[in-house]
């Protein structure tokens, strides 16, 4: 019997060949797992919040890993977070901004949430929201005060400054 050779390409979306078929003289494929960017082992750089709350400098390339979930990409990025901390704070424990929108509210899509968002480059604080924003208050005295009294942080949390 003479033997044959045939080239198949294997197609897009898969990366071998199924062995056990190819034993039972099929030829059958194996499909592709998806790799995403946290799968492949990447190496991370950036910049990081310490313990103490300092902003630290650049990081060389590290694994990424538990270690290393903590470093933003860029120096913006790591500003924001610093501000969302300290704003989360400010409204969690004074008094006077009613405290953070409690999981039961943001269900009840009919209780109003008085929010300070980003509009393309500028801030606005004149909206109503029925849905999720970090910087959301139970009145809009509330928000209109924390805008006054807050507005570095705010800016620094939407990256405006």
């Amino acid at each position: 019997m003479k033997e044959t050779t045939i080239t198949i390409t294997i197609p897009d979306g898969y990366d071998d060949i199924d062995k056990e078929a190819l034993a039972e003289g099929k030829i059958s494929f194996v499909k592709a797992k998806p790799t995403t960017w946290r799968c492949s082992n990447p190496k991370v750089n950036g910049f990081y919040i310490n313990a103490d709350g300092h902003l630290m400098t650049q990081v060389s390339l590290i694994p990424w890993n538990e270690c290393s979930h903590h470093i933003f990409a860029t120096k913006k990025q790591r500003g924001a977070m610093l501000a969302m901390a300290q704003l989360s704070q400010i409204i969690k424990h004074d008094k006077r901004f009613g405290g953070p929108i409690t999981n039961e509210e943001w269900k009840k899509g009919d209780i109003p949430k008085y929010v300070i968002v980003r509009s393309s480059d500028e801030l606005r604080h004149d909206l109503l929201y029925r849905h999720y924003h970090f910087l959301s208050f139970h009145t809009s005295a509330q928000r209109d005060l924390f805008f006054e009294e807050n507005k570095d942080l705010i800016k620094q949390y939407y990256m405006l400054d």
